[in-house]
């Protein structure tokens, strides 16, 4: 779960953090405002979730106010979220959103992004309040839980911040498969090739899991370990097979041939380095074709861990479809 630290999320006592770089905002609270539903109002309070693309950044300085260098890019419409107000667990868990526990009849809203991926929560009572990004687009992971207090104070602690803004990020997750030679005759060797890119870690300094995996049909002939090569898109930067594992799980009755690539620590490693030069993951897959005249459609499958909660996610490839004659 996110939380805000002295750099870019609003607390009572002085700032506001964002997680995962101006990514799931989190709130760092030293004394959180409990929210109180029955204390009375004498200002208007509002929260914007203002959505944006690309790996998470720290902002120093950061304090919830509307910022006019913005990170990243628009995310644009087709993202949810959903407002709940909390009171902060206690100790070391104070700033994880997911101890928080609701306030008993307290604020609770839910919206979607416009065009340039902003909702806004209007007519707030003052208090602590758990964002959860509740929908986003099939390319994209859904940022972390993350607290914000509104209303907040300004870094100088002069004023209060009414008006809070939040900069939570998405990373996207994508795999494309392409097929060469995808009209040879039967008996020909031809190439599968598998593109993935490297999601941002939610949290931490790299992924927690991070696998390629490619069912071919169990017509075509079991590929042997020789034939399986994983590399990065850029050669600036060189994989060893020290940097991850290859599986070949030949299929049983007719059944697919399993093909998995799964980085280790020292190759997830790499990956965020990869990550941040712009480059993505190939494997590439050399199969024999059969010798009687068909069509088989495959796809490949990414499997990933970015630390955002939700476990391992996957995102599969087009289908793609080989000829033989």
């Amino acid at each position: 779960m996110n939380i805000f630290k002295r750099s870019l999320v609003a607390s009572v006592a002085t700032s506001f953090v964002v997680a995962g770089g101006l990514a799931p905002v989190v709130v760092a609270l030293e004394d959180p405002i409990p929210g109180d539903t029955n204390q009375e109002q004498s200002q208007s309070y509002s929260l914007t979730i203002h959505k944006r693309i690309g790996a998470n950044e720290e902002v120093a300085g950061y304090d919830g106010s509307a910022l006019t260098d913005l990170p990243g890019a628009d995310a644009g419409e087709g993202f949810s979220f959903s407002i709940t107000q909390v009171t902060p667990a206690t100790g070391a868990d104070a700033n994880n959103a997911g101890a928080a526990t609701p306030v008993p009849g307290g604020h609770t809203a839910t919206g979607n992004t416009d065009s340039y991926g902003k909702v806004r929560f209007e007519n707030l009572p003052a208090g602590l309040y758990r964002v959860s990004e509740t929908k986003a687009p099939d390319q994209y992971v859904k940022s972390q839980d993350f607290l914000v207090s509104v209303p907040v104070t300004s870094a100088d602690g002069r004023t209060m911040i009414n008006d809070v803004v939040a900069y939570p990020k998405n990373t996207e997750a994508s795999v494309t498969k392409t097929v060469k030679d995808a009209d040879v005759h039967g008996g020909s060797e031809y190439t599968y090739t598998i593109e993935a890119n490297i999601p941002a870690p939610a949290k931490g300094d790299k992924l927690v899991s991070y696998r390629i995996v490619d069912n071919l049909d169990g017509r075509l002939a079991k590929p042997e370990a020789d034939k399986v090569a994983v590399r990065l898109s850029d050669g600036t930067q060189t994989l060893v097979e020290g940097d991850y594992n290859v599986t070949i799980t030949p299929g049983e009755n007719g059944g697919a041939h399993t093909i998995e690539a799964e980085f280790n620590d020292t190759g997830l490693t790499k990956l965020e380095e990869a990550r941040k030069a712009g480059q993505s993951v190939v494997m590439e897959i050399k199969a024999t074709a059969p010798a009687d005249v068909q069509v088989i459609p495959n796809k490949a499958t990414q499997y990933f861990n970015n630390g955002n909660g939700e476990g391992e996610l996957k995102r599969e490839s087009d289908e793609v479809k080989t000829y033989w004659g």
